[in-house]
């Protein structure tokens, strides 16, 4: 479509949507029940937040069954899904405290059923010291080699520090 015509196109869709939202809320004749179902019918989305949140959770997904977890780290080639994960975090600590969030009970139950990592830094910390334990049931000590596991190694040395 030329710029006018996309221009209109733009303006219907933000009506519908208002509308939509309206109907939500509760207000009368807003839009009808065949309106909803035709435009569901076709995809059109009326909450644009919620299909972005859920396309981001999907790439999730995916990010998952090629690592094995949800840890996207700040190297990852994927920045926005850093971000996203990132948000995700802060919304959820927002939440605890009792600030505004937009981490809704769905959202907390989809994040939650593919194992997300609400504390990056903890998450990771357990990890070695579950790797630490594995050493001294292995050694009856924990005295890292220096020819040894270097990460290891140089994780309990911050222990100590």
């Amino acid at each position: 479509p030329n710029t006018e015509e996309f221009r209109e196109l733009s303006s219907w869709m933000f009506v519908q949507r208002r509308n939509y939202v309206k109907r939500v809320n509760g207000e009368k004749y807003c839009m009808p029940d065949d309106r909803v179902e035709r435009l569901s019918q076709i995809g059109f989305v009326f909450d644009q937040h919620e299909d972005n949140w859920s396309t981001k959770f999907e790439e999730l997904k995916d990010y998952k069954r090629h690592y094995g977890d949800c840890l996207v780290p700040k190297t990852h080639h994927n920045k926005q899904l850093m971000k996203w994960v990132e948000m995700q975090r802060s919304q959820y600590k927002n939440l605890q405290i009792g600030d505004r969030s937009s981490m809704s009970p769905e959202r907390l139950e989809r994040l939650e059923s593919v194992d997300f990592v609400w504390n990056a830094n903890e998450y990771k910390w357990l990890q070695k010291l579950a790797e630490m334990r594995q050493f001294f049931i292995i050694n009856g000590h924990c005295k890292i080699p220096v020819k040894g596991n270097s990460s290891l190694r140089n994780w309990v040395r911050r222990q100590k520090s």
